[in-house]
């Protein structure tokens, strides 16, 4: 649906309740366009704010490391993850529990990942380890992290929220920075990696924006 219906809906509430518009006179038509008309020019003249969450061609290079990583990550657009395990790992595959004893890939996942409480929970199209593959569409959940390191592929977030973390922005300035409050990084593209409790994300965003910082 347009955004601009909804708006235009209320508007027209709020102005018919003050008695403003002359509904059943001849100059009604004629009336209610040039205010539907005002109200476009008006509209047509705002920065549509949220867009900058659509888009994924940002020109910000930076990478960002954090220990906070409190919020769940949620992927809508199909991202692959890799897992370095350390010795045999389990998991659920349809509620199956499967022993893996090789590193493994997931492919075209989408789901929920939480780092405070880890887990992993959603839907992928393929798993596959150097001796054993599953392909087909499959529920999977992950609960152990006993494993030596994890990468999300292809990552694209439209707002990624982070409590704090270290970045570094390589363009289009070096930029360093330390940053002790919340950080949100607007159309993320690129992967993240999940060792030793921290989270470091690589890759390309169109903003950043903190209380004391903002670029972009």
């Amino acid at each position: 649906m347009d955004w601009k219906v909804p708006i235009t809906i209320v508007i027209l509430a709020f102005i018919v309740s003050l008695g403003m518009l002359p509904f059943f006179s001849s100059e009604f038509s004629g009336t209610i366009g040039d205010i539907l008309s005002s109200f476009k020019n008006l509209f047509g003249n705002l920065p549509i704010i949220f867009e900058k969450e659509k888009k994924f061609n940002g020109s910000i290079e930076f990478s960002l490391s954090t220990e906070n990583f409190n919020n769940l990550l949620k992927i809508n657009i199909p991202s692959n993850i890799q897992i370095n395990v350390d010795e045999e790992y389990n998991l659920k595959i349809d509620e199956k529990k499967i022993i893996l004893r090789d590193d493994f890939n997931i492919y075209n996942f989408t789901g929920a990942v939480s780092f405070k409480d880890f887990l992993i929970s959603g839907e992928c199209l393929k798993i596959s380890t150097k001796n054993f593959e599953m392909e087909g569409k499959s529920k999977i959940v992950i609960l152990e992290k006993n494993f030596k390191a994890m990468k999300i592929e292809n990552l694209k977030i439209g707002e990624l929220i982070l409590d704090s973390g270290k970045i570094r922005i390589e363009n289009p300035q070096k930029i360093n920075a330390e940053l002790n409050n919340k950080i949100r990084l607007y159309g993320f593209t690129g992967n993240l990696i999940f060792k030793n409790n921290t989270v470091t994300l690589e890759g390309n965003c169109t903003r950043i924006e903190s209380e004391n910082f903002s670029f972009g």
